[in-house]
């Protein structure tokens, strides 16, 4: 057995169970964010916010799935592998970024005082 993700007879079993702690994961995200939105926005708002949040999370998915085959095809897996890595990190650095908590956007005569 050849591949990317090892030859050992247990090597399955390890990615299986990654999957299902890494998808709990994603349940438990989703279900608390949703849960602060829905907290935080008032009742005649509630229907859109679950319609946009909807579309923002599903919506990226095809497109997604075409752009990662496309980018397998023209530059092989493990490369295609290693450039979602870097994306992920970087998605991750800009998240824990501090730009995160500004709450004011700095104009010029702010930066001047």
């Amino acid at each position: 057995m050849t591949g990317t993700s090892g030859t050992g007879p247990a090597s399955p079993y390890v990615i299986a169970a990654a999957v299902v702690v890494w998808t709990a994961g994603v349940v438990a995200y989703g279900s608390t964010q949703r849960t602060v939105c829905h907290s935080r926005c008032s009742e005649e708002y509630q229907g859109r916010l679950q319609s946009v949040s909807n579309w923002i999370t599903f919506a990226p998915c095809a497109v997604a799935v075409l752009t990662a085959g496309q980018l397998v095809e023209l530059i092989g897996l493990r490369p295609a592998m290693a450039f979602a890595a870097v994306t992920a990190v970087s998605a991750f650095v800009l998240v824990h970024s501090p730009a995160r908590h500004l709450r004011v956007m700095p104009s010029r005569t702010m930066a001047r005082a």
